[in-house]
């Protein structure tokens, strides 16, 4: 998987993690949510998605807890997104080639030769332009 691809996964992480730390959960059972990608336990995604986990939990207090499912255990990519789709799955980390099957619009991240440096890949997936990017995505997944 190239950059551009993880860029978009990250996006997605750090989109989840600000809507996940300013969850309220007073006087309420934990919550448990899972999280399902298809990279080995050595991939840096699996070790972000960790490390994802573990923050989330720290900063949440303990109220919410993220079960990590690597290895493909949830399905593949496409069945991930149909999985938070069915409500079975909260959290899917995927290629943005596979997301542009729900949301059209995150195929431009596959476009060859888009980007000039990494400078412009994060100017890119931390600015304006993504919020056009993956708007809609909340209706869709």
């Amino acid at each position: 998987m190239g950059k551009q691809k993880y860029m978009g996964i990250m996006l997605l992480t750090v989109m989840l993690a600000g809507a996940l730390t300013g969850c309220q959960n007073s006087g309420h059972d934990k919550i448990v949510l899972k999280l399902g990608h298809v990279a080995n336990l050595e991939q840096p995604c699996h070790l972000a998605s960790e490390k994802f986990a573990e923050m989330v939990y720290e900063r949440s207090g303990g109220e919410i807890e993220i079960q990590v499912f690597p290895n493909s255990q949830l399905g593949g990519q496409r069945e991930l997104l149909e999985g938070i789709q069915f409500g079975s799955i909260d959290i899917a980390l995927t290629s943005s080639a596979v997301m542009g099957n729900f949301i059209p619009t995150t195929q431009v991240m596959d476009l060859p030769f888009i980007f000039r440096d990494s400078k412009h890949v994060y100017d890119v997936v931390d600015g304006p332009l993504a919020d056009k990017i993956y708007a809609g995505s909340e209706e869709k997944t």
